[in-house]
């Protein structure tokens, strides 16, 4: 359906004359399957996304990405890494008892893993 709006979108920007040339077939395609758009929209008009893809006009002001992605996915890893390495070795049961929850998340986890560590390395 939107694949089907795009394909409308473009030849009313042809017929208006909004376009100044015809785009190449890479860009038409491009255009047409833009992931972000090809299955549940919104979609927009050619020239938008000409602008999105070449950064012209408020497009241009778009910071980088990169960093701000490689710091979360370090910190993903980082919260992922006691879950693989040390999950089996906790007794989720003990987390349902009066007597833990008077203790924070540090305590919880010091009272239940730290002691199982050292048996597991040596």
């Amino acid at each position: 359906m939107m694949i089907t709006c795009k394909y409308f979108y473009f030849g009313f920007e042809v017929h208006d004359g909004k376009l100044e040339k015809i785009p190449g077939f890479l860009e038409f395609i491009g255009y047409i399957y833009f992931y972000p758009t090809a299955a549940i929209g919104p979609t927009f008009d050619f020239t938008t996304y000409q602008n999105f893809i070449y950064q012209r006009k408020h497009y241009a002001k778009i910071p980088p990405t990169l960093r701000v992605a490689i710091k979360d996915f370090a910190t993903g890893v980082l919260f992922v890494l006691p879950v693989v390495f040390l999950g089996n070795k906790m007794n989720i049961n003990i987390f349902g008892t009066p007597e833990i929850q008077i203790y924070n998340i540090l305590e919880k986890f010091l009272i239940e893993i730290l002691p199982k560590i050292n048996l597991a390395v040596f």
